[in-house]
């Protein structure tokens, strides 16, 4: 039989309790409080992750994510939890809308080499464009001194291709077994990055494949310091195996 088609807000949910335990969501708080971070601008492509935790930890969060379907997610966990979060279906080109400013902007979870390709095929020039964009505006609704934390595929994955598979482990998860394992594929000629994810549940097997652009280092410091960004300076939150980060200034 062959795997069954996953929506991609349940994948990704699901997930995120395996790639971010309890170390990550710690450390992040941790970073938000050295970087006297009190509003903060959740750009992350989850359906109430981080956006929640932080909430919980005392910060002032609001979430925007292009997806109609992660906002209604965002909103039935919101119920769920009991909690009361600002949140925007807003693409991260338009964030100038908020008529907002804020201490920290999170462009985490890998969300970022996904502007404008997710689900859909786009040209190298167009997934550039649109990153820049993006940056742009996350750049201008920052306070002058404010962060942006945003992280990308590592160097080591990268390293490690042109196919690389990583077994992410097995969790229980509301009493069912779940077990999610990804190709990912570097495809540097026409610089997309694909990654196929299967994720068994029980004995259902679900596949989804989506693609990026297979962005370098140097490219996105480049964009950070073309929009402006004062400083620019590696740091990954302690607890991300998967991913490196960035810390930019304005």
């Amino acid at each position: 039989m062959a795997p069954l088609k996953e929506s991609v807000v349940d994948l990704w949910d699901v997930t995120c309790m395996f790639l971010y335990k309890k170390t990550y969501i710690d450390n992040l708080t941790a970073f938000l409080k050295e970087v006297n971070a009190k509003t903060v601008l959740d750009c992350s492509r989850g359906a109430g992750f981080p956006g929640i935790a932080m909430h919980n930890a005392g910060f002032e969060v609001v979430v925007a994510d292009g997806d109609k379907n992660v906002d209604a997610r965002l909103q039935e966990k919101m119920v769920a939890e009991k909690v009361n979060i600002e949140h925007h279906v807003l693409d991260w080109r338009g964030l100038h809308r908020l008529g907002e400013r804020f201490d920290a902007v999170m462009c985490n979870t890998n969300s970022l080499i996904y502007v404008g390709s997710w689900n859909k095929s786009e040209t190298l020039r167009e997934s550039v464009n649109g990153i820049i964009s993006s940056l742009q505006n996350m750049y201008e609704v920052l306070h002058v001194g404010g962060v942006l934390y945003v992280d990308m595929p590592s160097q080591k994955e990268y390293d490690a291709g042109p196919e690389v598979t990583k077994d992410l482990g097995t969790q229980m998860i509301d009493g069912n077994r779940h077990h999610i394992t990804w190709r990912v594929e570097h495809d540097w000629k026409n610089r997309i990055r694909s990654v196929n994810s299967t994720h068994t549940i029980n004995e259902k097997v679900y596949e989804y494949t989506y693609t990026s652009i297979l962005l370098k280092h140097e490219e996105l410091l480049e964009m950070l310091k073309r929009v402006g960004f004062k400083t620019v300076t590696p740091y990954t939150i302690e607890g991300d195996t998967t991913y490196e980060g960035y810390v930019a200034t304005k």
